[in-house]
């Protein structure tokens, strides 16, 4: 008996961040913020504290503080898809405010960094030259390229999507603009 082929759905996809960063971000500022006040206002067993050791407790429940504050703002303001995937193109809110178009992508690879999987996309330069890449994007692009990566990066870290369902969705949909050709999956070498 052959197995039922693969229907990937089709229409417009939106992918949002994952809460679990938010949720360590916070673990991580109360837990920062709870050995500080301990290292401030606990009674060391030594004698009396040097004058820098409470300064560093106080210090570091000011940068505890000051560094959730921070977290929790953004983790706020960036609320929406991070990642959309149309039927004309994929839009990733970290790479440009740009679709990039499916027929405008010529290959679509796997590169394996340090245990986190990213899709690394061939883009016509045309098109390439059009986007205004943020600016993160462009300081990642240069140390990418430098271990291997020659491509623009769409990473899953922090998203509701794992890599291999987004890599199929990504070639079917390249496959789809490319009308019939089916884009190479591969890993490139560093």
């Amino acid at each position: 008996m052959e197995a039922a082929p693969l229907t990937l759905p089709a229409g417009r996809i939106e992918i949002e961040s994952s809460a679990m960063p938010v949720l360590i971000g916070a673990l991580a500022g109360a837990l920062m913020f709870g050995l500080s006040a301990i290292v401030a206002f606990r009674d060391s067993p030594d004698g009396p504290k040097s004058n820098f050791v409470l300064f560093a407790g106080y210090a570091g429940m000011v940068v505890a503080a000051l560094a959730s504050a921070r977290h929790f703002w953004r983790a706020s303001r960036s609320q929406g898809p991070i990642l959309i995937l149309s039927e004309t193109g994929l839009r990733d809110t970290r790479l440009a405010a740009q679709e990039i178009p499916w027929a405008g992508i010529y290959s679509l690879a796997t590169w394996d960094f340090q245990r986190q999987k990213s899709l690394v996309l061939s883009v016509d330069p045309d098109i390439e030259a059009g986007l205004s890449l943020t600016r993160m994007a462009r300081l990642s692009r240069i140390v990418n390229k430098r271990y291997g990566a020659q491509g623009l990066c769409v990473g899953v870290a922090g998203l509701r999507i794992d890599h291999e369902s987004l890599a199929m969705l990504c070639a079917d949909r390249i496959a789809r603009a490319h009308a019939g050709e089916i884009p190479s999956i591969a890993n490139p070498a560093p």
